[in-house]
């Protein structure tokens, strides 16, 4: 045998390149065969904008010039990317172009439809993708490049949204039990009432995973169900075949998996979820087992040494000798891995060898092609993978090993190696002059090859894309143009690439000139001509002026006389081309303007002022006047200048012409006053006043000047001002005053009242109480005033401060007071103030009682009231026990009768204030408390509980003592282990200090043997370690001699056993579930309270329910504060215990299972709680394997 199998399964990856270049030609490398991917010249769509039932054409120019174009395909992506759809461009021979469509169907998402990318490829397999930029930047790769493909983007609207998968409603699979060569029929009930179900595909898993089956179910119309079939082959696994998945999908690719959980939980995600599959299982029996893939014995490839459009002829001898073989196919590298090329071999039933060909095409790169594997598959998919080392190491995998193939390789030579010629012919309408063309140029390729002959001639432009030479061409570009041109022959041989450089230049130069003033200019003028052209360069300038001789220009022209000129001008570049004749009109203007204004006169104006200018310019003429006033900004002048200002006004103005000459301002000052003087008096009380008024009246004038002042009394005539006015007279008085200048301006009439008061006010009292009071009281002052009225009124009690009165007062301050008040008015005369006295008290007096306290007292009491108050004086005390009859206090009260009683009591004042009452609380007991005793056996010992009680002060403790021992306060049932009989003295004190009699009570207890041995433990693994808690009185058994160690023991047995080990007190429980009377409280509630055990989150503790494994190796851990970590458990990580369970591993008080785990949530028997108990009490139990 020429080969052995490996074992290792081969990996292939296949990698889709989706990188994406441009709209643009392909950088192209030759080297005799064809490794340029075709190229996208246009793309066209008939509609952007569609809707149901519309079909969108597309249209796509692609072109490859050697082996062809293979394919053409277009992905249109769904708006947010919810579908997609391809479409494959087909050629359509009339138009030369690539033709597709794109359907629009009924549940189609609204939106735009986007390019995701255009993918091409060649017969020789080069591949390019153009990708969607969506409008960003343009880069490229080596097989791709991103450009914007948005302008054929389709607007789908009016469709119906479906985004809802298919729905399995049932599934039916018979037979179930089969065997070799039998059919399994599968019928699925799947509906999608929308857009419809478009597959429906199940996966069969082997046993093991060794294989699997696919099966895609019809639609079966008469049934309305969808069937497919399982054949079971000869050589098919033995055993349970498992759906792994049921796959559906509808016509708008919604899709959805039913996964099989294999009997576990379901749950859900978007698009799948896993259910319980197993009830279709396929049971396969009686088949033949087939695991060996086929073998390959010997390999020939004939001829290996050839040139291109030859057969190579490739036989391989393999067998299989179970299920036969299914395919044998062989892949050839290109050399350097440009290409790759796919042969199955077929049986020839003659021979009995797999045989097939290698086809060399035209355009296959030249070089060693080299076997990059041999595969072989058998009827039941077991493969292998003979894979080439290229002459290294040999090794093996599961289902591939690497071997020397290099003997089989093909050698593809080249033929004519000799590259064609090309000459190139220009010709052009004007000839050239100065190596420039004035006109486009015609260019003419030509070329020969003695041996394979011409495939084609190509030429680019300035270094463009390569373009297939036809017929002569025009070149129209201007300047200096690179025409590049080589051929190809059919044996793929590339000329060198040839390089001529043609000049041509068709437009003529453009001139010019140096900035010129538009309008008129005033100052002599250089004129400055440039002429620039851009491909042949300039020859000459020439110009002429005011229409005289044409003139070389190489200096700067001068233009310096007033008036209007014509500069004409033009130029020729080095090809002759000459530009038309351009003009530029110069204007000279030298000479200033003139400006005169109308008659105004020198004197003060009382009113504003209207002035007029007007100018002339001989040349230019005048293009505005300007002026200003009082050196503002300077305005354009209209019509007029309106002089508005007051004071002196310097008016400014000029004018300018339309050559830019300034006149030299001109001025003329006018004085103006609108304004009447102003009067002001000095110090004029604005309010009343009780002095007499003096009125000092001033005027002023900022321009023309003041005349005169006058004045007037109360309406009397005016008179000039020259000295002060006296004013002495009470009440108002009213002055008016005014001024006038030396221009005529009368001031508005001004006037100031004065108020004279010089008499004080008179203020009375109302409201003062004769005697106490005890009350708020009220005393209202009033006051008049003849002339400027009462300002204020203000009072001060006890020759304290002054306080302004502002309504009546209300008086509450304790004792006899004294309250002085008086007025004061406008004009600020004082009254002289008078007196009144007021006696107030709103205190009630205060009472206090002897202190009794708040204990109950066990004998008569007897308590005593005093009271005091410190203004008008106690009256009376009352007081009244329990809510009876008041009574007038004059000697302590006495109180002897048990109970509880409420004393209350009070005092009255002179001034009639009564003390809110005071009470307080007198508890008598002289009765001593009652206490009962009562027995109950537990588990051999005796438990004793004390109940007392008192009628009235009610219990303070209850003590007990045993035997004639220490008296100690009685908390909770008292449990008696010892055997024999037992003296228990108890009595009871209440809270007023009555102690009850001793009472005293006898109790025996009576102990069974330790020495028990149940009759169900005797050869039990645990014997030793019951009998050593047994034995301690920590376990005991049933009432029937039996221990039943193999029953599960509950929670409440659990706390029982560590509590009494531990000798806890007992205490009551405060689960819910728990009552009093439990007969295990006291001990849960002792476990709980040590934190050994705990209950759950609902209050309860569930006192019967089994024990678990973990449960217990944390009361065991908790109760004996064990220490120490192992890791040996392989199912308690991450278990809420596991911390506990290690501790117990870590003291050699388990090990466990022997398949190395715990089992912490299996529940524990009465055996092995006492087993892990003893261990933890008895060193000797602990294991040490």
């Amino acid at each position: 045998m020429l080969f052995k199998k490996g074992k290792i399964e081969r990996v292939l990856v296949l990698a889709i390149l989706a990188l994406i270049v441009s709209l643009g030609n392909p950088e192209v490398s030759y080297a005799g065969s064809d490794v340029t991917p075709p190229v996208l010249k246009e793309l066209t769509v008939s509609k952007q904008e569609a809707t149901v039932g519309d079909e969108v054409k597309i249209t796509a120019d692609v072109i490859d010039d050697l082996s062809g174009v293979k394919r053409v395909s277009i992905r249109y992506d769904a708006p947010e990317g919810t579908a997609e759809k391809y479409t494959t461009l087909k050629l359509n021979s009339a138009t030369g172009k690539y033709e597709g469509s794109l359907e629009i169907g009924k549940y189609d998402v609204a939106g735009h439809w986007k390019i995701d990318y255009l993918y091409v490829l060649d017969e020789q397999d080069n591949h390019y993708y153009y990708n969607n930029s969506y409008g960003g930047a343009e880069y490229k790769k080596e097989t791709s490049e991103y450009i914007d493909l948005s302008p054929y983007d389709v607007l789908v609207f009016g469709t119906e949204e479906d985004k809802e998968p298919p729905k399995l409603e049932e599934l039916q699979v018979t037979p179930k039990n089969v065997t070799q060569m039998d059919v399994v029929k599968v019928s699925a009930d799947v509906s999608d009432n929308l857009s419809g179900v478009k597959r429906v595909s199940i996966r069969y898993d082997a046993p093991e995973g060794t294989a699997e089956k696919y099966t895609t179910l019809k639609l079966n119309s008469a049934t309305g169900k969808y069937e497919g079939s399982l054949e079971i082959g000869k050589y098919d696994a033995a055993g349970h075949w498992k759906i792994d998945y049921l796959y559906v999908l509808d016509e708008q690719d919604n899709h959805y998996y039913y996964n099989n959980s294999y009997g576990g939980a379901e749950y859900k995600k978007e698009t799948s979820e896993y259910i319980d599959l197993s009830p279709y299982d396929v049971v396969v029996s009686g088949t033949e087992e087939d695991k060996e893939p086929p073998e390959l014995d010997d390999l020939q490839v004939t001829p290996t040494n050839v040139i291109r459009g030859e057969i190579v002829k490739v036989s391989a001898n393999v067998n299989d000798n179970l299920s036969g073989v299914k395919r044998v196919s062989i892949r050839y590298d290109a050399p350097e891995g440009t290409a790759e090329k796919y042969t199955t071999l077929k049986l020839n039933s003659t021979t009995g060898r797999y045989e097939g060909t290698l086809e060399i095409g035209e355009y296959d790169v030249a070089g060693h092609w080299k076997i990059d594997y041999l595969y072989v598959l058998d009827e039941q998919d077991n493969h292998y993978y003979y894979n080439n080392s290229y002459g290294g190491a040999e090794y093996k995998k599961e289902t591939s090993e690497y071997i020397d193939l290099s003997s089989y390789d093909v050698v593809v030579e080249e033929t004519d190696k000799i590259a064609p010629i090309t000459s190139l012919d220009i010709t052009s309408t004007n000839p050239m002059k100065n190596e420039w063309y004035p006109s486009n140029v015609t260019a003419s390729l030509s070329a020969t090859d003695e041996e394979a002959g011409i495939k084609k001639v190509e030429y680019r432009i300035n270094e463009g894309n390569w373009i297939e030479y036809t017929d002569a061409f025009e070149i129209s570009q201007e300047g200096e143009v690179q025409l590049d041109y080589r051929s190809v022959d059919h044996a793929g041989n590339i000329e060198e690439i040839q390089t001529e450089i043609i000049k041509i230049d068709k437009t003529s130069p453009v001139t010019t000139t140096s900035e010129i003033p538009s309008g008129w200019g005033n100052e002599e003028i250089e004129l400055s001509l440039t002429a620039r052209d851009e491909s042949s360069g300039v020859s000459s300038i020439e110009y002429r002026m005011n229409e005289g001789e044409w003139t070389a220009y190489d200096t700067p022209i001068t233009i310096d006389e007033e008036g209007k000129h014509v500069i004409e001008y033009r130029s020729t570049d080095q090809a002759g081309n000459q530009e038309e004749i351009q003009t530029a009109d110069v204007n000279l203007d030298f000479g200033s303007p003139a400006t005169t204004m109308s008659s105004v006169s020198d004197e003060w104006h009382k009113s504003n002022v209207e002035v007029t200018l007007s100018s002339s310019d001989g040349l230019s003429g005048v293009s505005r006047t300007e002026y200003r006033v009082n050196e503002e900004e300077w305005a354009t002048y209209d019509t007029s200048i309106l002089v508005e200002g007051e004071g002196s006004n310097k008016v400014e103005f000029r004018s300018i012409d339309h050559a830019g000459n300034v006149e030299a301002t001109q001025s003329k000052v006018i004085k103006v006053d609108k304004t009447a003087p102003v009067t002001t008096v000095e110090e004029v009380p604005t309010d009343w006043s009780n002095q007499d008024v003096e009125l000092t009246l001033s005027s002023s004038d900022e321009l023309s000047g003041v005349s005169s002042i006058e004045y007037k009394i109360n309406d009397g005539e005016w008179k000039d001002y020259s000295d002060p006015i006296k004013l002495d007279q009470e009440g108002s008085t009213t002055i008016e005053f005014r001024s006038i200048d030396n221009v005529g301006n009368v001031e508005g009439i001004q006037n100031e009242t004065i108020k004279l008061d010089k008499t004080a006010p008179v203020t009375s009292v109302n409201g003062v109480p004769e005697k106490w009071a005890n009350k708020t009281t009220e005393i209202t002052l009033t006051s008049k005033d003849q002339w400027s009225g009462v300002a204020t009124i203000e009072y001060r009690m006890n020759e304290g401060e002054w306080t302004e009165y502002t309504g009546p007062i209300t008086f509450q301050q304790q004792g006899e007071n004294v309250i002085d008040y008086r007025s004061v008015d406008t004009a600020g005369n004082v009254e002289e103030f008078k007196s009144l006295t007021v006696k107030y008290d709103d205190h009630a007096p205060q009472t206090s009682a002897g202190d009794v306290g708040d204990k109950w007292q066990n004998s008569g009491i007897e308590i005593s009231l005093s009271s005091t108050d410190p203004l008008s004086g106690v009256a009376k005390t009352e007081y009244r026990i329990n809510e009876g009859e008041w009574k007038e206090y004059t000697t302590p009260v006495l109180i002897d009768e048990e109970g509880s009683h409420t004393l209350d009591y009070r005092s009255i004042d002179h001034a009639g204030n009564e003390e809110e009452v005071k009470s307080i609380n007198v508890k008598l007991d002289s009765t001593a408390p009652d206490t009962a005793m009562s027995t109950e056996k537990r588990d051999g010992d005796m438990e004793v509980t004390l109940s007392s009680s008192d009628a009235l002060s009610g219990v303070s403790k209850t003590e007990y003592r045993i035997n004639q021992g220490e008296w100690k306060e009685y908390n909770s049932a008292i449990l008696l282990s010892e055997e024999g009989t037992h003296t228990v003295d108890y009595r009871t004190i209440d809270y007023a200090g009555n102690v009850e009699a001793i009472q005293s009570t006898e109790v025996t207890i009576d102990k069974p043997s330790n020495d028990v041995t149940f009759k169900d433990i005797q050869g039990h693994w645990a014997e030793d370690k019951i009998n050593y808690l047994v034995q301690n009185n920590l376990l005991t058994g049933y009432k029937d001699g039996t221990f039943q160690p193999d029953v599960n023991i509950t929670r409440a047995e659990a706390a029982t056993v560590i509590s009494r080990e531990l000798e806890l007190e007992k205490i009551g429980s405060d689960f819910t579930d728990v009552s009093e009377d439990h007969w295990a409280s006291g001990y849960i509630g002792a476990a709980a309270k040590a934190n050994i055990l705990s209950g759950y989150k609902d209050g309860t503790f569930h006192p019967n329910e089994n024990l678990s494994r973990a449960e217990m190796a944390t009361i065991v851990s908790r109760a004996y504060q064990l220490q120490g970590q192992t890791d040996i458990f392989s199912d308690t990580k991450g278990h809420w215990a596991d911390s506990y369970i290690q501790t117990l591993a870590a003291n050699n008080i388990t090990v466990g299972y022997p398949d190395g785990t715990f089992k912490p949530e299996q529940e524990i028997t009465r055996a092995e709680f006492a087993s892990f108990v003893a261990r933890v009490l008895e060193e000797s139990f602990r294991v040490t394997d």
